[in-house]
């Protein structure tokens, strides 16, 4: 070309929300795009974002997504671009297939990997080889019994019968006309699927869309522009021929509006006919409005957001609550939809639900209907999130943000400057008067709305049941004995094809990261108050202000503070830990004592709202550890005090109150109904259960097993609130009187300079008369003593695919010799294209499938994921587990790729300054030092595949012979999964949950 050499980019650069350097190129040529977020940490996260609309229910979108993965005109070698990514410390790659858009990414840990890996990915996704080989095992074949699989079609039939899913689906086909984009349904329905997606269709999608000027690559992490640039600008060359002269915008074609509201009810498969859900819909502003849309967000906060918001006071915090959650959600379209969904509502009640919301909704067409106070707290802690995302998923909030302005903000020229700033949209928004708050609710919420009543139905299931077994039946008599030979023959063969080409060794040397000599961390120092004295002063002044053990991770990347202040459970009896889980939501719906006097629950949710940025009670730290009972308190360093402020009130100045307890207890029950529906969720829950002791939190503290537990504490509360009060009263006692631990992460030296910094006063109610030891776990505490030899399954009439979890145990520690040996083979095994990824999600059997590592429960775990055929999916991984495991050598290439994806993972874990700060605080209860990470990946690092066979083969085949197992099917599936496994034993979903008094 002409232009060759000439740099032919517009680059804008922002910062976003005053912090984050963000710089946004766009081609003269082609209009490709690329963006770099100079973001900090050791992650290099990329995205890789087309828009893409289809007009039918095939699931063209999500199909191409799958098949991107296959190989590429320059690298036809299927799962290539995986093999590669192992190999550039990554840990495999993924993508979404959205209404609007598809996504792909990639997350390398440091930079070299990403140069090396994206070119690769941009050849998969502009040049994928698309062969109908491909297609017969990754999106829909018929086997050789006549049953449907393939991977795409096991993912999709999981969602065909959720309630939410069914409700969604109905609701696009009332909102738009058919064939809109925005009507159809992107990830594919089932039927459409088998009977009308096609190669071809797929291809002709590809072509239509995959080309570079719809391009938009947004990269995070500390990378070099010029050689992001250069690789581009290669891309663009190699492509310039193939884009479309005429390409028309996508969702270019106007929503006509609804002219009058629609109201239906739709039957949907249930497990439990007791609840229900209730979806709305209505039309919002145009997607180019961003700050009508900002401003909407923090409407939907100010209306759902805690107990003391419109909607928890007019469904669920009531005598009889009438939804145990109420969300709104806005999709960002040409014209946005906002829904508003309703879950576990009870069946007697849904037709109740529509007349209330229109009353609160009416009410609020009122200025005087706002509490201008909360608003402007909302407002203030909205603004605080905004900058607290930098720190939490500052690439999640990037990639978000710049994808809906290549969507739909193109037009505007302050468009991506709003969308990058929204802490100082908010700013603006938090002057507004209440009128504006009025006024949106009239403008949005007076118009016509489409409402769906999802009505819960027993007998559908084994309607649907019976319709999908004479579907199957029917097909299988129509391919007859030739045509099912046919079947499996073409499936063979296309599995032969797909795995016929090897990557030359050079290629793939090439191709792989050679150096590694630890990369960007987030550094944080951890003192301890039994070394205080040795501390810099900032921190030692901090630790001297609390009468009980605590540590400080101080880090001067951070602006806020966070607290663990954890209490030890170990005195609690079985039946106190019952209530533990209503107990731990207490703090933030009751009322309280505040600076000395008594407010109600509103008044305090206001004032925390005010003071928190976020707010928590539960068990564990970071899932492990459950013995503890932890409240976690975020707050801006400047206001170091609320931390203390707050704990004391949450802890000691709430009043323990009937209403609240049963309104809590009858929401969470109403919770685990909906978890019913969820088979991985049960399948979990159903392991648990196996795997921990019964008196343990860990498996008490869950939804599902208090179901039962909290519909009697419902009814109890009823008939004798004193009683329960009392019983919630000497719970409280026996947790405080253990006395406390705390980990701060901070700047220490933000919080000496703040409005608040720590005093002796601060935590003197806190203070015990004799010195509270630091806590200390054992790994495995409560796990029970053999859990072996059990196996179970659930099962579930609403649960479309199937689960399946084993166990068994694993003796080691943290610096046990076993464990990188362990460590290193699970990853090896479960990696994306190796070994078990290639056999049982290459061979369409299951959506997933992998063995983890559980140092602090002391097991290890085989999952398959969503699986059409758990029997066949099994015998699969037991069989490839065995060849890889007893063959004594393994693959070098494979060892290379798993050594880098297991230390990507590992990094992966302290990506943001947030997770590296809840790390550390999980690593003093793991007694892990502080280089702990750098020495374990050099371990990984310098592996010898010899001595990892030697020492971890032992652990992992246990699995094997030593194990216990869980499955959660569909109802109908059940009896050949019990064939297979003749111990499993039935559990019915309703004997999941103890009783109160077992």
């Amino acid at each position: 070309s002409a232009f060759k050499g000439m740099s032919l980019w517009k680059r804008v650069d922002l910062l976003v929300n005053g912090r984050t350097p963000l710089a946004v190129y766009t081609s003269l040529r082609t209009g490709l795009r690329f963006a770099i977020g100079d973001v900090p940490g050791p992650m290099v996260k990329a995205c890789v974002s087309l828009v893409t609309e289809a007009h039918s229910d095939d699931g063209l979108p999500h199909t191409l997504e799958h098949l991107v993965f296959m190989g590429s005109e320059k690298y036809p070698f299927k799962g290539f671009l995986d093999v590669i990514a192992n190999r550039c410390f990554a840990s495999g790659t993924n993508a979404w297939t959205d209404q609007d858009h598809t996504a792909y990414t990639i997350d390398t840990v440091g930079a070299e990997g990403f140069y090396k890996s994206f070119p690769v990915y941009l050849n998969h996704i502009l040049r994928p080889t698309l062969t109908k080989s491909q297609y017969l095992t990754e999106v829909h074949h018929i086997n050789e019994k006549g049953e449907d699989g393939g991977v795409v079609y096991c993912e999709m039939q999981d969602h065909e019968s959720e309630m939410d899913s069914i409700l969604d689906r109905r609701m696009r086909r009332l909102l738009y006309p058919d064939g809109h984009g925005y009507a159809i349904d992107t990830g594919g329905k089932l039927e459409a699927i088998r009977n009308m997606c096609s190669i071809d269709r797929v291809r002709d999608f590809h072509k239509k869309f995959y080309h570079v000027g719809n391009v938009f690559s947004i990269i995070c992490g500390k990378v070099d522009h010029m050689r992001v640039q250069k690789i581009l600008e290669e891309l663009e060359e190699a492509e310039l021929t193939r884009v479309p002269a005429d390409f028309k915008t996508p969702f270019s074609t106007p929503v006509p509006s609804l002219s009058t509201s629609i109201v239906e009810t739709v039957e949907c498969p249930s497990d439990d006919p007791s609840h229900g859900g209730v979806h709305v819909a209505w039309f919002g502003p145009p997607s180019r409005d961003c700050i009508t849309s900002e401003a909407l967000d923090v409407l939907f906060n100010y209306f759902t957001d805690t107990a003391v918001s419109p909607f928890h006071r007019n469904f669920i915090d009531i005598p009889e609550p009438l939804a145990s959650h109420a969300g709104f959600h806005m999709s960002e379209q040409t014209t946005s939809c906002i829904t508003l969904g309703f879950q576990g509502v009870p069946a007697d009640k849904l037709d109740q639900v529509l007349p209330i919301m229109e009353k609160v909704l009416k009410q609020h067409q009122e200025a005087s209907a706002f509490d201008a106070e909360r608003m402007g707290f909302v407002c203030q802690q909205a603004v605080l999130n905004a900058h607290a995302a930098l720190e939490t998923g500052p690439s999640k909030n990037v990639f978000h943000s710049l994808i809906t302005h290549q969507l739909y903000g193109e037009a505007s020229s302050d468009d991506l400057e709003h969308r990058m700033n929204d802490a100082k949209v908010i700013e603006q928004l938090a002057k507004e008067p209440m009128q504006y708050w009025a006024d949106l609710v009239t403008r949005f919420f007076s118009a016509p709305s489409v409402s769906l009543i999802g009505k819960p139905s027993e007998t559908m299931i084994e309607t649907l049941a019976e319709k999908e077994s004479s579907r199957v039946a029917a097909q299988r008599e129509k391919l007859g004995c030739d045509g099912l030979d046919r079947c499996k023959a073409d499936h063979c063969k296309a599995v032969t094809e797909n795995t016929s080409g090897e990557p030359p060794k050079e290629l793939l040397d090439s191709l792989m990261v050679n150096d590694f000599d630890g990369f960007d961390t987030f550094h944080i120092d951890v003192y301890h108050s039994e070394d205080a004295a040795s501390a810099p002063a900032p921190v030692k002044s901090i630790l001297d202000s609390f009468p009980f053990p605590a540590t400080v991770h101080h880090s001067a990347d951070t602006r806020f503070v966070e607290l663990w202040l954890a209490m030890d459970t170990a005195a609690l009896t079985v039946e106190q830990r019952k209530l533990l889980y209503v107990f731990s939501e207490l703090p933030f719906e009751s009322p309280a004592v505040v600076d000395g006097q008594e407010r109600k629950a509103d008044d305090v949710c206001c004032l925390f709202t005010r003071d928190l940025l976020e707010h928590s009670l539960h068990t564990g730290f970071s899932s492990s550890f459950d013995r503890a009972l932890v409240l976690w308190l975020k707050v801006d360093a400047a206001r170091y005090g609320n931390v203390a402020k707050w704990a004391e009130i949450f802890l000691q100045g709430i009043k323990i109150d009937a209403s609240k307890i049963k309104s809590i207890a009858t929401r969470l029950a109403g919770d685990a109904r909906e978890n019913k529906r969820d088979g991985n969720y049960v399948c979990q829950t159903a392991m648990n259960g196996i795997t921990y002791r019964h008196d343990s939190n860990a498996y008490i503290m869950n939804e599902l097993i208090l179901q039962k537990v909290h519909e009697q504490l419902a009814k109890e509360v009823k008939t004798d609130p004193k009683g329960v009060i009392a019983r919630f009263e000497e719970l409280r006692t026996t947790l405080l009187s253990s006395g406390f631990n705390a980990h701060v992460l901070c700047d220490a030296a933000a919080v000496a300079a703040g409005k608040q910094p720590p005093t002796k006063e601060m935590w003197a109610f806190a203070a015990r008369d004799k010195a509270t030891p630091r806590l200390n776990f054992s790994f495995g505490e409560e796990t029970a003593e053999s859990f072996t030899g059990k196996e179970i399954i659930v099962p579930l009439g609403s649960c479309e695919s199937s689960f399946m979890i084993q166990n068994t145990p694993f003796v080691c520690d943290w610096n046990s010799e076993v464990l990188a040996p362990v460590l290193l083979l699970t990853q090896y095994l479960s990696q994306c294209e190796g070994p078990l990824w290639k056999s049982v999600r290459g061979n369409g059997l299951a959506y997933g499938i992998w063995i983890s590592t559980n140092v602090d429960v002391q097991e290890l775990s085989m999952t398959i994921y969503r699986s059409a055929n758990i029997p066949e999916a099994y015998a699969k991984v037991e069989q490839i587990v065995k060849e890889e495991l007893t063959r004594g050598s393994l693959d070098a290439t494979q060892f290379e790729a798993a050594k880098r994806s297991l230390i990507c993972d590992l990094y992966r874990k302290v990506a943001t300054v947030s997770s590296a700060g809840s790390r550390s605080v999980l690593s003093v209860g793991q007694k892990k030092d502080p280089g702990y990470l750098r020495r374990l990946s050099q371990t990984v690092w310098d592996s010898d595949p010899t001595k990892v066979l030697a020492l971890g083969t032992a652990p992992i085949l246990a699995l094997f012979s030593n194990y216990s197992r869980a499955v959660c099917s569909h109802t109908r599936q059940a009896g050949a999964i019990k064939k297979t496994f003749p111990a499993v034993q039935t559990i019915k979903i309703d004997s999941v949950p103890i009783t109160a008094n077992s």
